[in-house]
């Protein structure tokens, strides 16, 4: 099987620990986030100050933190939102992509147009339009 596809081969390898823990504990994750209603009944915002700070137990499986609020379910609520988040913008990305390359591809003067835009688009380094972004912002804010 490795033959014929090498890329293959890294799963099977024992030395290769590291990887394979941390597929583990991502999967782990990504079912832990989709299944969120069903393994968390504790609400991850609700303040309970006569146990904060508690040690991991049978109610609360990663202890408690400052305010008394579970761990556990602030990391899988937090993985649940996150993977949202991601696939909502995924699918935002490949209709806008879709849609501008079927037109694209229909007509000449739509392809220039849009080559255009996507050109100037990536002249600026993402760390150069991110920093701008963060200073409107911070403008706004203060």
């Amino acid at each position: 099987m490795t033959r014929s596809m090498p890329f293959l081969s890294i799963w099977y390898r024992r030395s290769n620990a590291m990887l394979t823990s941390g597929c583990i504990i991502m999967l782990l994750l990504l079912v832990g986030s989709i299944t969120t209603p069903l393994l968390v009944t504790l609400d991850p915002l609700a303040i309970d100050a006569s146990r904060k700070l508690e040690a991991p137990s049978a109610d609360f499986l990663l202890g408690t933190d400052e305010f008394g609020r579970d761990t556990f379910a602030r990391i899988i609520f937090g993985a649940y939102v996150s993977l949202r988040v991601a696939f909502a913008a995924t699918a935002l990305t490949a209709v806008i992509g879709i849609v501008l390359g079927t037109t694209s591809g229909q007509s000449r003067w739509a392809d220039a147009i849009i080559g255009r835009i996507s050109d100037s688009l990536l002249v600026f380094p993402g760390a150069e339009v991110a920093v701008g972004v963060g200073v409107g912002v911070a403008v706004g804010v203060v």
